[in-house]
């Protein structure tokens, strides 16, 4: 599988349901070539915007049972969801903007945005920026 491939299921997997960040993969691609380490980044956001759709989706028609299969994966707890639903509540997608800055999984403002009356659009074009 070439580079590219690698980093947008890695992405889209982080998204998810994995919990090891891409920049293990992106960072070894561009240590040895700069400019295709950085092409592999949009990839990888691609496959973050992918999943993170999914997720939010998923949050859209069944929260309950994507928090309980999220507070599942490593480093995540019921307490860093209660975190984030409050911070989307009070800080709306500004949140999820921030998110990256705490080292919050993505995934926990994906599955809880539509919830807190965050549209899809919107989610998406914040991520994009969140995600990078």
């Amino acid at each position: 599988m070439g580079v590219n491939p690698v980093a947008f299921a890695w992405g889209l997997a982080e998204a998810t349901l994995f919990f090891i960040v891409p920049d293990v993969w992106l960072s070894l691609v561009a240590r040895e070539r700069l400019r295709r380490g950085l092409i592999a980044c949009l990839y990888a956001l691609l496959g973050a915007l992918i999943g993170g759709c999914a997720i939010y989706l998923w949050g859209y028609f069944d929260r309950k049972t994507i928090l309980e299969i999220i507070e599942r994966i490593p480093a995540i707890d019921v307490s860093m969801l209660a975190r984030v639903n409050h911070e989307l509540a009070q800080q709306g997608a500004v949140a999820v903007l921030l998110g990256p800055l705490s080292g919050t999984p993505y995934k926990c403002y994906a599955a809880q945005a539509a919830a807190n009356g965050i549209g899809l659009g919107l989610f998406l074009l914040i991520s994009a920026f969140a995600r990078l």
